[in-house]
């Protein structure tokens, strides 16, 4: 508005009023109810391992790494099943931790080991 000084807010009944020193001294994320302040908090405060940016490969690339086909990627996406993946503009992409990650998931321990470990206590 014309005529307003800095540092002031316009009051609802027509006058000016001053900031107060609280809104000066404390962040507007500081005062909100809601936990949008822990979110920040949890943001900042991130290690740099968190902060890394994924390494993507394509359909084709993540296929040679399940040793199935680009085909069964694209069924299992249709199924809702499979490694998760990232959809940007239409282009298909899988982050590769993601991937070991599904791998990791669905390794299997054969059956006869598995027992022999439980019977010993080593699991």
């Amino acid at each position: 508005m014309p005529g307003r000084r800095p540092g002031t807010t316009a009051n609802p009944q027509g006058g000016l009023l001053s900031l107060d020193p609280f809104s000066l001294t404390h962040s507007p994320l500081s005062i909100l109810p809601f936990p949008i302040t822990e979110l920040m908090e949890n943001m900042i405060g991130m290690k740099k391992e968190d902060l890394e940016i994924p390494q993507l490969v394509g359909t084709e690339r993540a296929a040679e790494i399940l040793a199935r086909s680009a085909a069964t990627l694209k069924r299992w996406r249709c199924e809702g099943i499979g490694p998760e993946y990232v959809q940007i503009e239409g282009r298909v992409r899988y982050d590769l931790r993601i991937l070991l990650e599904f791998i990791e998931r669905n390794t299997r321990v054969p059956s006869v080991r598995a027992a022999m470990e439980e019977t010993r206590g080593v699991v």
